[in-house]
């Protein structure tokens, strides 16, 4: 059962744990990652791929249909791009995008596919790996807390630690929150200060010319929190 994937310096790690609980770490070296191209002609992408065709950073090209967006209908023909690493992937579209369609295209000619996803998922997607278990008591998870004002100020002795298997991890659901941005000037600031530290969230603040303060709320609060600020402060804080 694989378990996680790893991809440093240009070598593909995978993670696996054995119904035993014994956890192994292979490699794949005949990983090729893969990225799409896409044009307003066929004649772009049949003339693209003959500038490509002495590339060393790429070992092969195909063309394909694929879809390209989630509402499509139809199927996109594209030009795939199989590296020789990962690391590639990012130099050739640069150099696509500002090198070979430059010297014969128009700008917006080509569009790329699959290239600003991570190293892992880009993985997962053309191995149809599955880095997740099909029983989740199975993994061990560990939970980290700490609240934002400690962590702005690099003080750890207030994180909190939680582990366990599957359901006993100590992991739990937390609702959904917003960020609270206040820009008020310095006379205005402790009437705000207070009003945070009434509700009990966690906030930091700047003092410059100007004191902006930064808080996380819960959504189902946050807009009152906000008109609570405004009216406090006779509209003169800028509240976001």
């Amino acid at each position: 059962m694989v378990v996680a994937v790893d991809v440093a310096d240009d070598a593909v790690h995978v993670w696996s744990r054995a119904d035993d609980g014994t956890v192994t770490c292979t490699s794949n070296p005949d990983y090729r990652p893969t990225c799409y191209v896409a044009a307003t002609t066929a004649d772009a992408l049949t003339d693209l791929r003959a500038r490509l065709a002495d590339d060393p950073k790429i070992v092969a090209t195909a063309f394909e249909r694929v879809f390209t967006s989630l509402r499509d209908d139809e199927r996109t023909r594209v030009l795939a791009l199989e590296m020789e690493r990962p690391s590639e992937i990012t130099t050739v579209a640069r150099e696509i995008r500002t090198v070979h369609e430059p010297d014969g295209w128009a700008p917006g000619t080509f569009r790329l596919y699959d290239v600003d996803i991570s190293p892992k998922f880009r993985y997962c997607l053309d191995t149809g790996t599955k880095p997740t278990p099909n029983d989740p008591t199975a993994v061990r998870a560990l939970s980290l807390s700490l609240a934002t004002p400690d962590l702005a100020a690099g003080d750890v002795s207030t994180l909190s630690v939680a582990s366990g298997w599957g359901d006993d991890a100590g992991v739990t659901e937390r609702e959904p929150h917003d960020e609270v941005v206040v820009t008020v000037e310095y006379d205005d600031s402790g009437t705000v200060r207070g009003i945070l530290e009434s509700e009990g969230v966690d906030f930091q603040a700047d003092y410059q010319a100007e004191v902006q303060f930064e808080a996380l709320v819960a959504r189902a609060e946050a807009s009152d929190l906000r008109d609570r600020i405004r009216s406090a402060t006779s509209g003169r804080a800028d509240v976001s």
